[in-house]
């Protein structure tokens, strides 16, 4: 978690998700062992050891515990967790209903009435969790440059 926030600090964010996520999900790897997961993020281009030295700083230690903290005070209890504005997802069956409000396809009181009006199958496969995530990080994306966000 630490790796996260420091990339967020080098502005290399998305694409640590993005490396995370496929080393955890298309390519499995045991990233929780700090030399495969080095070597996972950097042959996704990223500089690992950049990432892993920043994330022993204090600011990066600070910054991870504020976000737990704010989680925690959202009603947050697991990952994971989306919030969608005030509105908070968990689980990865979520991932379409976030998906669907974040690209603007879909409104949260028709979500939850299609919630009650049906039972969906859940997302299931790390595949399809992986690339549902890279197209909400485009979609993020692509809306913070419409509205001349950086």
């Amino acid at each position: 978690m630490r790796a996260a926030v420091a990339a967020q600090f080098e502005g290399v964010f998305e694409k640590y998700v993005e490396a995370a996520f496929h080393h955890m999900w298309v390519e499995p790897k045991k990233m929780d062992d700090p030399e495969v997961a080095a070597k996972a993020l950097a042959a996704s281009g990223l500089d690992a050891a950049k990432l892993f030295a920043r994330a022993q700083d204090a600011d990066v230690k600070a910054k991870l515990i504020e976000n737990t903290q704010s989680a925690v005070e959202r009603g947050a209890f697991g990952s994971p967790t989306f919030f969608v504005g005030k509105e908070m997802f968990f689980g990865k069956e979520q991932l379409r209903e976030v998906e669907e409000l974040v690209s603007g396809s879909n409104s949260l009181p028709s979500l939850r009435a299609k919630r009650v009006a049906r039972n969906r199958a859940p997302m299931t496969g790390p595949r399809a969790i992986h690339a549902l995530i890279l197209r909400m990080l485009r979609r993020m994306r692509a809306r913070r440059t419409r509205h001349g966000a950086t």
